[in-house]
């Protein structure tokens, strides 16, 4: 498990949060991603992933020793209302007024060793695999199609008047499979149909949407490894690495080139390819489970990525917002400028 903890309070209460989903709940933590930068101005003290029944949930944990006053999480509460999962507070002591508020906004507590709520219809004395109610089934936005139909839209806004076959035939998808996904999206709001005509929802819901899914399920189902080079030339002559064989600069080396800005410390290559090893050849890598190269299989179509060997910025936006460090946040809104611009006509 990836713990990315760095205070004593958290160290003290992750075993408590562990013991609440796996021996109180019967639900097991498939991965803490610890503290993940959600938006400019919060991060939360734990990020983890649930699993519920055939589910993978996200939750955001806010960890206190205790809250008397509401202001305390005002923050929290702000964010878990734009987030598409589960976010709950941790204290020992959580006055009972907070405690009613919290459950009519739909956000989890555990006041430890006393009362949990979560959610959604769950019971402390349930088997295993507890079934979340609809409130939780229709999240949806996890699934590929719904967040590649998404990527073509914010990348591509002229296709919000393409058809849904037109969509399903760009897409490499059946028409069904599309015309769920974009139904998916317009539960949420992130497409809205008026009459014929679809706009975009607001940006940073769909930023925010977009990027967790991104990073909690996507990547890790796409990702063909971690590598270092042959000898350490390669990080100062990266730029002169023109990368063919389907493949595209993304994360930190794609922000580098799109604003002139960054100078990346690690590097994302996506790739078309299944087979890697002319890829490997050609920038003479080895496969390191440390190293500062990772290559992750495109799932978007080519015609998005931009003509200078890079990713769609709208996917190096998200890469920066999920990697949680300063510079790159600081770069990614230079991206978020260009792309608001771009997007701008085609908002609701």
């Amino acid at each position: 498990m990836n713990m990315n903890l760095n205070n004593e309070l958290e160290m003290q209460y992750f075993p408590k949060i562990e013991k609440l989903f796996k021996e109180e709940l019967g639900l097991n933590i498939v991965e803490n991603y610890g503290q993940v930068q959600m938006g400019i101005n919060y991060i939360p003290d734990l990020f983890l992933s649930i699993q519920i029944g055939q589910f993978k949930v996200p939750v955001i944990v806010e960890i206190k020793n205790e809250i008397s006053h509401i202001a305390q999480i005002t923050r929290f509460i702000n964010r878990v209302t734009h987030f598409e999962g589960i976010g709950i507070v941790s204290a020992y002591t959580i006055e009972n007024k907070i405690k009613d508020k919290l459950k009519a906004l739909g956000i989890g507590f555990h006041e430890i060793d006393k009362e949990v709520f979560l959610p959604f219809n769950l019971k402390l004395d349930q088997t295993k695999n507890p079934t979340p109610n609809s409130s939780v089934k229709s999240k949806g936005f996890r699934a590929e199609s719904s967040i590649k139909l998404m990527l073509y839209f914010v990348c591509l806004p002229e296709a919000l008047a393409f058809s849904q076959r037109e969509l399903a035939e760009k897409l490499d998808l059946s028409l069904g499979t599309t015309n769920k996904a974009l139904k998916n999206l317009e539960i949420v709001k992130l497409i809205i149909s008026k009459g014929r005509k679809r706009y975009l929802g607001r940006f940073d819901e769909i930023v925010e949407r977009w990027r967790i899914s991104f990073l909690d399920f996507e990547t890790k189902s796409h990702s063909l490894g971690r590598f270092s080079p042959l000898d350490d030339s390669f990080f100062s002559l990266w730029q002169q690495n023109v990368i063919s064989l389907d493949s595209y600069w993304g994360g930190e080396a794609a922000a580098s080139i799109r604003t002139h800005y960054l100078r990346p410390a690690l590097f994302k290559i996506y790739t078309y390819n299944d087979r890697i090893g002319p890829l490997l050849q050609q920038l003479r890598l080895k496969k390191d489970p440390n190293g500062r190269i990772e290559i992750t299989k495109c799932f978007w179509p080519g015609e998005i990525n931009n003509p200078d060997g890079t990713v769609p910025d709208f996917v190096t936006y998200c890469e920066l917002l999920n990697s949680g460090i300063d510079r790159n946040i600081e770069t990614a809104e230079m991206l978020k400028e260009k792309l608001k611009s771009r997007l701008k006509k085609y908002e609701y």
